[in-house]
Order: structure tokens, then C-alpha cells, then sequence
């Protein structure tokens, strides 16, 4: 999940812009036909926190910054 995650195995990591770079390599390098995350509502900012459904919680992004950086890996 973009930003702060709350799911318990992931409790308290937060996704990056800088893991796009990997996530997007890895499914170059093995073929993958897609790649997804939940919510597009999400790709905005809020303050660093705790997960919420309608923000990434990163900070830093900008509106849709996950989806903007995910397209220059694909194009």
C-alpha cells in the first residue's frame, strides 16, 4: 500500500517514492502485466501518521505523486 500501512504484517512501514524504483523493476525483470495499488484516492498527502483510507500518510508525494513516478518507469 502507497504510504503508511496498517495491514499487521506491514505495521508501521510506510512505501516510499523511492520504492517505486523497485517495485517497478522487479516486474520488468520478471514479466509481470501489471502493477496495482490500493486506492488511487490515497495518492494524496497528509501529515505522517497512522494509515488512513483517505491519504497516503507519507507527506511528501503530492497529489498523485505515486502514480506520476510509477509512469516514468513504464514509459
Amino acid at each position: 500500500m502507497i504510504g503508511g500501512n496498517c495491514f499487521p504484517k506491514a505495521q508501521g512501514y510506510i512505501f516510499t517514492l523511492n520504492d517505486v524504483a523497485t517495485v517497478s523493476n522487479f516486474a520488468k525483470a520478471n514479466g509481470l502485466a501489471g502493477v496495482h495499488f490500493w486506492s488511487l484516492e490515497r495518492d494524496n498527502d497528509c501529515p505522517p501518521g497512522p494509515a488512513n483510507w483517505k491519504c497516503n500518510t507519507y507527506g511528501r508525494a503530492g497529489l498523485y505523486g505515486f502514480t506520476k513516478k510509477f509512469l516514468t518507469y513504464i514509459q
